[in-house]
């Protein structure tokens, strides 16, 4: 497999710690969208659908378990042990408390990102972070 040197764009045939570097480096940063999404609290009418919601859930639960051990029907992919774990987390939800805050998003910043790239051996450089590589033994040996 042929890859092009990230700086040159020389064809590295099949890349490897004998003809090419593997770096991070300055000019291997980008930029890029990101979600931008902070915590906020919860209403108290939120919390009370989600109670709501999570305590019809479990009604549901228990009558899918009820009529599993009665006709001993068990729907594909489950196990009876499934739906217990699946009462019990809900329980526990219940017992513990919904968690208070929400993640809301406030749309995408651009943020700066370390990527990674393939590099022939001439275009290495002094600065270069090598991950693996041609220069790799001159990094761990000084």
């Amino acid at each position: 497999m042929k890859i092009p040197c990230y700086r040159c764009g020389k064809e590295i045939d099949t890349p490897d710690e004998k003809n090419a570097d593997y770096v991070m480096a300055e000019d291997t940063k980008v930029t890029e969208p990101r979600e931008k999404t902070v915590m906020l609290p919860k209403t108290e009418a939120e919390l009370k659908y989600e109670e709501d919601r999570m305590k019809k859930d479990l009604e549901m639960l228990w009558a899918v378990a009820k009529t599993c051990e009665d006709t001993k029907v068990i729907p594909a992919g489950l196990t009876i042990e499934d739906i217990y774990e699946e009462i019990e987390g809900v329980e526990q939800l219940l017992e513990d408390g919904l968690p208070p805050n929400k993640g809301v998003s406030l749309g995408f910043v651009t943020e700066e990102v370390q990527k990674t790239g393939i590099i022939c051996p001439i275009c290495y450089r002094p600065t270069d972070f090598i991950i693996w590589g041609v220069h790799r033994e001159n990094v761990l040996t000084g």
